[in-house]
């Protein structure tokens, strides 16, 4: 144990340097000038461009800017070293100041939120597990996915609708940690009131992480329960609760202590979207802060004290089995009834998503107009694609408009189930609540809700196979080789994957996302090549255990090249764990993409999606209850029957968790 952990901080040396490297590389290269930052809109900047440009570069002069890369990320490293992480250029404050006073106040909210998510977990993981397949396990499972795929940002933006003096309830404060008189209270009215505006943004934060937990402690109990030294104890007659909590509880807990490795980041980043949300001045608001202001230095200091707590995670963290044998994965899936009605649901989706503008449009889908029948949608689709043109009387022109003033007794018109576009703006339908006419609201300049949800599928299913394809990709490429060939192959392989796992990635997707025009395809791809390494982890770890098999042995002794060997005979024993985890990432890239749209960082505007909607609710918070609820709920519907595929397919593909 000593000479592996000595080799695991030995290895860690150049992955620190690689760390370092790529933060430096992020923050620098992307658009935007520091110098200009640092200036700000000054009236010298607008009213003299001579002297304006002389004080710029005294600026870039002034902090190393003008130096080339190589010299400044020198200066840079060396600094951080001694933990001088430079000035903030929005108050020009020592970083360092500002974060002695944010990290314990992250530390705090994330801390409690971690205690109770085990404290729940645990117990909850241990009884279905010792209760496997029955109505109580299911129940659980359901319940527990259901609160997997609920997006924090939603269920935070619904507390303080419906508990924080919204539309409803005035229960709980939702600003900050402290009442504004507070500081004259006695110490104990002082720690009754901050544990009072703890409980929302805590149970935010809560409930993800202990629903993940107690999935993990399920599997590993049953895992265990199953045993040969288990039936050993059972054969001796030792009582199942002496079994259960003496023996099996000991070697479950190892896994999910394990996991503390990929939390504790938390504990330093926060929560960017509670904390923004809910006024808490942690890492998180300081983390969406330094984003929104471009402030590089200290988005380069939360970038390291990210990456750092990781490595003492992957230090600590123990090499995990990877799970899974693909020969009887689609008998078992059949068999889950669960997991079937998820798949049926995600069919539907897709259909919903496939044929948007037939279910939600201000265009008919049949029309006859002076004994002439026409198809404006499909003509729509025809004149996008450039293979046809709208004919003169329908070019710019509201259909709606024109069906009311030009259609006579022998005319007629069939609009879809919704005959509104997701962008049609109605000033005389401001704020509406449900109706028959709006069945799902309006929001603040009339636009039909029930419109927008239904074409916001289109961006969020394009965004989560279009990302998860590309780490895919790259994940089975990097993965495969590293596990193939090994030697050094492997140990740059292994240090690139740690690299990126190192680094705060939904941090770093915001950071150059923040940086970019807005773009779905650029939401694609920064969601795309940041999550790549755990399929790579994941496709490494398979090679390295198939590849001495007698097949694949003989398959080179009969002359097959490398790439066939891989390609033919490897690859396609090994893809099934990476198919599963493909599936938990479409809902994983959902999630991301509303978050992202959420906090102003998403698709252009005049693109509906289901964050974008909810972002909009947020201005008009506490009010609008129907413009949180319903893109929530869609958002629920569709990450929860990704995921109970994704279950389905996991337990189908493991054969030491299949129902006997």
């Amino acid at each position: 144990m000593r000479i592996y952990f000595v080799k695991r901080l030995l290895l860690m040396v150049p992955t620190l340097l690689g760390i370092s490297l790529v933060s430096f590389l992020i923050i620098h290269l992307t658009p935007g000038d520091p110098a200009l930052l640092k200036l700000g809109d000054s009236e010298q900047r607008s009213g003299n461009q001579l002297l304006a440009a002389q004080i710029i570069d005294e600026t870039r002069a002034l902090y190393g800017l003008d130096q080339p890369l190589y010299v400044q990320y020198l200066r840079w490293l060396k600094r951080i070293l001694t933990f001088d992480f430079g000035e903030s250029l929005r108050d020009h404050r020592p970083i360092i100041d500002k974060l002695k006073e944010r990290i314990p106040v992250s530390v705090k909210l994330s801390g409690i939120s971690l205690l109770f998510a085990y404290l729940i977990s645990i117990p909850l993981g241990v009884h279905s597990a010792t209760h496997p397949y029955s109505i109580g396990d299911r129940v659980t499972t359901i319940v527990l996915f259901g609160l997997y795929s609920l997006p924090n940002f939603w269920i935070a933006t619904m507390a303080i609708v419906y508990l924080g003096g919204g539309d409803f309830w005035n229960v709980f404060p939702v600003y900050g940690l402290a009442s504004p008189n507070a500081g004259s209270w006695p110490w104990w009215q002082r720690l009754e009131d901050e544990l009072w505006h703890l409980i929302l943004p805590v149970t935010c934060l809560t409930y993800y992480t202990f629903a993940v937990l107690s999935r993990y402690m399920r599997v590993g109990m049953i895992e265990i329960i199953r045993q040969d030294f288990i039936r050993t104890a059972r054969a001796k007659g030792l009582g199942e609760r002496t079994i259960v909590y003496r023996h099996a509880l000991r070697n479950s807990l190892i896994p999910i202590v394990t996991l503390m490795a990929d939390l504790l980041p938390a504990l330093l980043g926060g929560s960017i979207v509670v904390e923004t949300l809910f006024s808490i001045p942690g890492m998180g608001s300081l983390s969406y802060e330094a984003v929104n202001t471009r402030d590089y230095p200290l988005l380069m200091a939360i970038f390291t004290l990210s990456a750092l707590l990781t490595i003492r995670g992957l230090v600590m963290k123990r090499a995990q089995r990877p799970e899974g044998y693909w020969h009887i994965v689609l008998r078992q899936f059949r068999r889950n009834r669960v997991a079937i009605a998820g798949l049926v649901v995600v069919l539907l989706l897709f259909i919903i998503a496939a044929f948007a503008d037939f279910i939600a449009s201000d265009k008919p889908l049949v029309m006859k107009y002076r004994n002439q029948v026409y198809f404006p949608v499909l003509k729509d689709y025809a004149a996008w694609l450039g293979v046809a043109r709208w004919e003169t009387q329908f070019q710019n022109v509201s259909f709606k408009d024109f069906v009311a003033s030009n259609f006579d007794k022998r005319d007629w018109a069939q609009f879809p189930p919704i005959r509104y576009s997701p962008n049609e703006v109605s000033l005389t339908s401001v704020l509406r609540p449900p109706s028959a006419q709006h069945l799902l609201g309006t929001d603040d300049v009339g636009r039909d809700i029930a419109s927008r949800v239904v074409h916001g599928s289109r961006v969020s299913l394009s965004v989560g196979f279009v990302a998860v394809s590309i780490y895919v990709l790259i994940g089975l490429f990097i993965g495969a080789l590293a596990g193939y060939y090994g030697g050094i192959v492997d140990m740059i392989a292994s240090r690139m994957i740690e690299i990126m796992l190192t680094i705060p990635t939904f941090f770093l997707i915001i950071t150059v996302v923040a940086f970019l025009p807005p773009s779905i395809l650029n939401i694609m791809i920064v969601i795309g090549i940041t999550n790549w390494p755990t399929v790579a982890r994941l496709t490494r770890g398979e090679f390295l255990k198939t590849k001495s098999l007698e097949y694949v042995v003989a398959a080179k002794a009969l002359g097959a090249s490398d790439v066939r060997t891989i390609f033919r005979h490897i690859l396609p024993n090994t893809i099934a764990p990476v198919f599963v985890a493909a599936t938990f990432g479409v809902a994983s890239a959902i999630l991301i993409e509303s978050t992202l749209s959420f906090l102003g960082f998403g698709v252009p505007p005049s693109k509906a999606s289901w964050g974008s909607i909810l972002s909009n609710a947020r201005q008009l918070l506490p009010s609008g209850w129907w413009l949180t609820l319903f893109p929530g709920l869609a958002i629920f519907l569709t990450v929860t029957s990704y995921n109970i595929v994704g279950e389905g397919l996991r337990d189908a593909a493991d054969p030491r968790l299949k129902e006997s």
